[in-house]
C-alpha cells in the first residue's frame, strides 16, 4: 500500500501533453476555421519549442485529425475521435484509398490549382471516415517512378489500397490504357474523375466493367449561367489562344449559339500561339497577342454598356486585363469572364467558374460506401455520376 503511493507519477512527454491540448484547441475553434495556425505561432501560443509542436503535430496526423502542407499549413480534417467511424469493407478487402494524378511539376509540394483543391477535399471526405488516403503523383521523377504498372500495384497492396480514384492524363510518356488494365486485372476498383468532356471523350474507349467515372459537366453550367445573367448583354465577345483550341471549342459553340439564340451580336477572337513566362504565376502559359486586343478595342470604342469578353480559362483572363493595363485601358470597361477560379488570379475579381471539387468529394465518397457495402459486386462494375462547375460573379 505505502509502496503504491511513494511510486512516482507517470508524466506524459510534452509532446504528448501538446497534442491532448491541441485536441481541446480544436475542439474550441468555430467550423468555419479549417486550419490551425502556423508551427511558429502555435509554439507562441502554448509556450513550447517548435520540435515539440513538430512532433505533436505529427501525432495528430498520423491519428487523422490533420493534414499539413508546406505552403497552406495544418488543415483540420476531424475535431474528435468521436467522429471516426471507420468504414471497412464486409468481405475484408482492401480498405485504404490511393488518389493517382499527375501535379503539374515533377514533386508533390502542393498548389492552389484544382487538382490540389480536390486532395484537399478528399482527404477531407474519407479521413474524417477513418479511411486513410494515399496521393500518388504520376509525374514523379519525370514519370519514371509509376511508369511500370506493376511497381504502381505493388506500392498500392503494400498499403492496403482497394480503391483507387484515378485522374487520367494523356501524356505519351504515361501508358493510361496498361495502367487501367492492369488495376482492374489486379482487382482494385477504379473509380475515374474527368474534368470535362473533351476529356471524357479521350477516355471513354478504355472504359470496362470495373471502372466507373466521376465527369464534371462545364458545358451545362456554362450555358446555364449565360442564361441567369447575360440574356442582356449587347456586345460579347469569345476570347481565347491557339494554345487552348483543342479544349475550349466547345465553350466557344455554346457562347456562339447562346448569343445566336438571344440576338445578341458575337465574335470570336482567337490569338495566334503565344506562350510566355509569366513572372505572376510563375509558369509557362499561353498569352494574349496584342493584335488581339487591338482588334477587341478597336471593335469596343465606342460601347455604351460593358461588352462581356468570356475568355477560356483564368490565365487568359489575366493575359487580356495585363494588355489593356499596358495601353492604360480599365479593365472594368468590360466584364471580364475566365474559367478554373484559379486562386492567384482571385484578387483580379473578374467572374470565373470553379471546379466545385467538394461535390467531387462527395461524389467519390459516395462510390466507396457503395464499394464498402457489396465489394465484389461494385468492383465488377462501370457506371458514371455527374457533377458540375459552379459560376462566380464577380465585379458584376
Amino acid at each position: 500500500m505505502g509502496g503504491e503511493q511513494n511510486k512516482p507519477e507517470r508524466r506524459l512527454p510534452k509532446y504528448e501533453q501538446l497534442k491532448q491540448k491541441l485536441l481541446a484547441y480544436i475542439a474550441e475553434l468555430p467550423e468555419e476555421q479549417t486550419f490551425l495556425p502556423f508551427e511558429q505561432e502555435l509554439a507562441q501560443i502554448f509556450q513550447v519549442g517548435r520540435t515539440t509542436v513538430s512532433h505533436a503535430l505529427k501525432l495528430l496526423r498520423e491519428e487523422g485529425f490533420i493534414v499539413t502542407s508546406k505552403k497552406a499549413g495544418s488543415r483540420i480534417l476531424k475535431r474528435s475521435y468521436s467522429e471516426t467511424s471507420r468504414l471497412t469493407p464486409k468481405d475484408g478487402s482492401r480498405q485504404n484509398v490511393a488518389f493517382l494524378f499527375a501535379n503539374t511539376v515533377g514533386d508533390s509540394v502542393r498548389t492552389t490549382d484544382f487538382r490540389w483543391e480536390l486532395c484537399d477535399e478528399l482527404e477531407q471526405a474519407f479521413c474524417s471516415s477513418g479511411v486513410q488516403l494515399f496521393i500518388y503523383n504520376l509525374r514523379e521523377n519525370d514519370w519514371t517512378e509509376w511508369r511500370d504498372p506493376q511497381k504502381l500495384i505493388a506500392s498500392l497492396k503494400e498499403r492496403n489500397i482497394g480503391f483507387v480514384i484515378f485522374s487520367p492524363c494523356m501524356d505519351p510518356r504515361f501508358e493510361l490504357e496498361e495502367h487501367l488494365r492492369c488495376l482492374v486485372a489486379a482487382q482494385f476498383k477504379l473509380t475515374l474523375v474527368v474534368q470535362s468532356s473533351s476529356d471524357f471523350r479521350q477516355i471513354e474507349e478504355l472504359l470496362a466493367p470495373g471502372i466507373d467515372y466521376i465527369m464534371l459537366n462545364t458545358l451545362y453550367s456554362i450555358r446555364q449561367a449565360l442564361e441567369e445573367h447575360y440574356t442582356g448583354a449587347e456586345r460579347f465577345f469569345y476570347i481565347a489562344n491557339e494554345f487552348s483550341r483543342p479544349w475550349s471549342a466547345a465553350r466557344e459553340e455554346i457562347c456562339r449559339n447562346f448569343c445566336g439564340r438571344h440576338n445578341i451580336p458575337y465574335d470570336f477572337l482567337e490569338s495566334e500561339y503565344q506562350v510566355i513566362n509569366d513572372s505572376f504565376t510563375r509558369n509557362l502559359i499561353p498569352s494574349i497577342d496584342a493584335s488581339t486586343v487591338d482588334r477587341l478595342l478597336a471593335m469596343t470604342e465606342n460601347a455604351a454598356v460593358r461588352p462581356v469578353c468570356f475568355c477560356a480559362n483564368d490565365y487568359t483572363a489575366y493575359s487580356l486585363i495585363t494588355r489593356l493595363k499596358e495601353r492604360g485601358i480599365n479593365p472594368e470597361r468590360y466584364e471580364i469572364i475566365g474559367f478554373d477560379n484559379e486562386q492567384q488570379f482571385r484578387s483580379l475579381h473578374f467572374s470565373s467558374f470553379s471546379r466545385d471539387a467538394k461535390p467531387q468529394a462527395a461524389a467519390l465518397l459516395q462510390f466507396y460506401q457503395e464499394y464498402v457495402a457489396n465489394p465484389e459486386q461494385v468492383r465488377l462494375r462501370g457506371i458514371g455520376a455527374r457533377t458540375y462547375a459552379r459560376f462566380i460573379r464577380r465585379g458584376g
